[in-house]
């Protein structure tokens, strides 16, 4: 009998919060962990034609060749070295602006905030990206030798729609003085206070949050 074992390559709360919910959808006998990725997210963006392009390379080398065979040894060894399946799941989730030319990085002070929200307000609306990349793997018998049997990658896009009538109030500056802006990619926490300038949510909402529920799930019971 092969046991299947399911890691997320993140330790993010928010992550594992979702991951968890995936699960009540899954087969019950599956064993869940957490890795912590060991990949040095130093990829250069300018190299990078669009936000899209830098987000799918940058959640693909989260499950490099040290992550798999970190969890193929602690499964393995769980299971005194009986067969086992391994599925990692790594995700990597950004703001964009709306063309999808730039990554929107943390603020580095109150007035870079500021300027950061007033341009974002002006367009309109922003893009939250989550990349996903789910791949199963066991270790061949015969070889000993560590087999990739499946693996997928995908984007998801949620367009964040926002309130410009905002500009026309003081609004921006009452948020901008909280100083929650300065910690969140883009200069504002939708989840937060900074959901004082969003109108809509074109998406799955999970992307915003930093996993798509409805598409992990569905791929993810392909590898069932």
């Amino acid at each position: 009998m092969i046991t299947t074992y399911l890691y997320l390559n993140s330790t993010s709360p928010r992550r594992v919060e979702i991951i968890n919910k995936i699960r009540k959808f899954l087969p019950s006998d599956i064993i869940f962990d957490v890795n912590k990725p060991v990949f040095q997210e130093d990829l250069n963006k300018a190299d990078y034609k669009s936000s899209r392009d830098y987000l799918i390379d940058n959640c693909k080398l989260k499950s490099c060749s040290q992550t798999i065979e970190a969890c193929l040894t602690k499964a393995s060894h769980a299971q005194g070295n009986d067969p086992v399946h391994v599925i990692i799941v790594s995700a990597d989730t950004i703001l964009t602006d709306k063309h999808e030319m730039r990554v929107l990085e943390k603020p580095i002070d109150e007035l870079d905030n500021l300027r950061m929200l007033q341009t974002q307000l002006q367009e309109g609306s922003v893009k939250c990206l989550s990349s996903v990349h789910i791949s199963k793997y066991t270790i061949d018998p015969q070889t000993e030798k560590i087999k990739c049997l499946k693996s997928d990658q995908f984007v998801s896009e949620a367009e964040i729609v926002l309130d410009k009538a905002v500009l026309d109030t003081e609004m921006l500056k009452t948020y901008v003085d909280l100083g929650e802006g300065l910690d969140a990619s883009g200069g504002f926490k939708i989840q937060e206070n900074g959901s004082f300038m969003v109108k809509e949510i074109k998406g799955d909402y999970y992307n915003v949050v930093g996993l798509p529920f409805n598409e992990t799930l569905m791929t993810l019971y392909k590898y069932m």
